[in-house]
């Protein structure tokens, strides 16, 4: 079965925000998270929202691996198709181990409005405790955006 993650990052009041949500191949939600992390570049909090998505799918002992992130920037990094910043290498280095640990992964380019739940989540200050999200506490608002995704909605840019 292959999973899909949807990870996004913000810059909020205190520091940065990083989310993301894990769906099976039936769109439904595995898990979320919301994470409050330490202020950085907007770029370095991207990677590191999917970095810990990863993380939560390799743990969770999942075999193949669909990544979506609405950062080109994130997506081409993995891609090989620019450096990742200096101080990032050994993070980096660790998601290619994790990303490695699976039978087959990808990632992809989305656009915001494709990405709307897990830029909630990772800006979300009351659900940013550091841990999972049981996926009962996505608001309901955001549902119908959730079943649009699973059920192939195409997002058009104005």
């Amino acid at each position: 079965m292959e999973y899909k993650l949807n990870a996004d990052a913000s810059l909020v009041r205190n520091g940065g925000g990083i989310g993301g949500l894990i769906r099976d191949s039936n769109g439904m939600v595995i898990k979320a998270f919301s994470v409050n992390i330490p202020k950085e570049e907007i770029f370095e909090l991207e990677l590191e929202a999917i970095m810990n998505g990863v993380n939560l799918v390799t743990d969770m002992g999942a075999s193949m691996l669909w990544i979506e992130s609405d950062s080109s920037f994130a997506v081409d990094v993995i891609q090989g198709k620019t450096a990742p910043p200096g101080h990032k290498a050994a993070r980096i280095g660790g998601l290619f181990h994790s990303l490695n640990n699976l039978d087959s992964w990808r990632i992809s380019h989305c656009w915001r409005e494709g990405n709307q739940i897990a830029d909630f989540l990772s800006k979300h200050d009351c659900l940013c405790k550091g841990s999972d999200i049981n996926p009962l506490m996505i608001p309901p608002n955001l549902l119908e955006i959730l079943y649009s995704d699973r059920d192939g909605k195409v997002y058009t840019r104005k």
